[in-house]
């Protein structure tokens, strides 16, 4: 296993395909997973995920979107770290469920140090990817997922500045705890691009990497 987590925008999928590309490795997609089958898992089992249960429960209200308006980023943040947790569980679920044989690269923000910690042999397995805040503000201008939230909303304005507030804190919270734990935490800033991102993480990854090098 390899594990790669930080703040939302900082490249982690671009670097995450670029490497499993490179490498043969099996690219876990934390967000993709979480478009589907994490949140249909939440629906079957509301006792295992009743944080990812009550969100599912708003997405098929219709009421889900409002909630960027209504809640702060500080109450935004609380529950993200709580469903965080929950969909750990189903991400370890995903992977046991993998052949052994495969080097699996997972990929998402919801990757947090403190519960890779624990399920990880080496902490140089790990590393995570921290905007800057003016590489956070390029992106809001620049890609328009970042740019809005892509929902009918109340207050499109006040729900952005709540996002953008609770991904600021997010961020920083897990490069601070990786740090702490002795894992690697990358501040992107713009002035490195995709690839170079790359070439730190196969120095750091050069143990666990397949020998042989899957190029085009």
């Amino acid at each position: 296993m390899l594990w790669l987590g930080g703040g939302q925008w900082s490249g982690k999928t671009s670097v995450a395909r670029l490497l499993a590309q490179r490498y043969g490795l099996t690219h876990y997609s934390y967000d993709a997973q979480d478009a589907g089958a994490h949140l249909d898992r939440a629906r079957q089992e509301p006792e295992r995920f009743p944080v990812r249960a009550r969100i599912a429960q708003a997405v098929d209200a219709g009421t889900f979107a409002e909630t960027w308006v209504t809640l702060s980023a500080d109450a935004l943040a609380e529950e993200a770290r709580r469903s965080h947790m929950e969909r750990f569980a189903m991400v370890l679920d995903d992977i046991k469920a993998m052949p052994a044989e495969e080097v699996v690269l997972a990929e998402g923000w919801g990757l947090r140090p403190e519960l890779i910690i624990r399920f990880c042999d080496e902490q140089r397995r790990a590393a995570f990817l921290q905007p800057t805040e003016s590489f956070r503000q390029h992106q809001i201008k620049t890609l328009p997922r970042a740019a809005s939230l892509g929902m009918e909303v109340s207050d499109p304005a006040l729900a952005q500045q709540h996002r953008v507030e609770r991904d600021r804190m997010l961020a920083a919270e897990v490069a601070a705890e990786a740090r702490r734990l002795g894992m690697l935490a990358i501040d992107v800033d713009g002035s490195v691009g995709i690839e170079g991102i790359a070439t730190r993480l196969e120095a750091q990854w050069a143990p666990f990497l397949p020998q042989t090098e899957i190029r085009p």
